[in-house]
């Protein structure tokens, strides 16, 4: 127990920093994208807005579908689902040549994202009860230094060596999240009696809704 849920915990936070630094890599060129390469000149306000919103809202639309099924097979299946999936997509979003297109790529990614609400179900059912708080807040901080990290990566990159490769750079990062698969855990750590810890279970499960919102928003 003392070993695999701390490995668990430094494995899974490097994949969640690695995925949202991924989301967030185009944010600084997306505008840009769409107008020198995909040839959007009226309403690039409006088509900017799409392109980035669309993923996100799709994402929070379908999150509680793949919970149930995480639920029901577990919480590493739907790593590698999202993994798998988020790395093909955004090897597609380096290649289109449409807007339409790429808005429905756009469309998908958030459809077949859930690696991050996956990973944290994963490190809060495989915590150590008195552990769980301090895992949680150490895996949030993955997820802000990602958001704070990506759009320089992206902006970097986009300026050096252009835009489409700013999509490849968020295709190696979910490299990681592939072998990531290899070496995280699926446990769920010994509780206490029920009554012992009701109040716990209601806390940590507002703790995980406010994970997940922050996750996905």
């Amino acid at each position: 127990m003392h070993l695999y849920w701390k490995r668990n915990l430094i494995v899974l936070w490097i994949g969640v920093l690695f995925c949202s630094m991924a989301y967030s890599v185009s944010i600084p060129f997306l505008p840009i994208f769409l107008n020198t390469e995909l040839g959007v000149n009226d309403q690039l306000e409006l088509w900017s807005g799409i392109a980035f919103g669309v993923t996100f809202l799709a994402s929070a639309l379908i999150a509680p579908f793949w919970g149930s099924l995480a639920d029901k097979y577990g919480r590493k299946p739907m790593l590698i689902r999202s993994g798998f999936s988020l790395a093909v997509l955004y090897l597609v979003c380096a290649l289109v040549t449409d807007p339409y297109v790429f808005v429905g790529v756009r469309l998908f990614q958030g459809l077949l994202s859930g690696f991050i609400p996956a990973a944290i179900a994963l490190v809060g059912t495989g915590s150590p009860e008195e552990k769980t708080g301090y895992a949680l807040g150490i895996m949030a901080t993955a997820g802000a230094t990602g958001s704070i990290i990506g759009p320089l990566i992206g902006g970097v990159v986009s300026h050096y060596y252009g835009n489409r490769n700013a999509f490849f750079s968020q295709r190696l990062l979910f490299w990681y999240l592939r072998s990531s698969r290899h070496l995280a855990l699926e446990r769920i750590a010994s509780r206490a009696p029920v009554p012992a810890r009701m109040f716990g279970m209601i806390s940590k499960r507002l703790l995980l809704i406010g994970h997940y919102t922050f996750c996905l928003f």
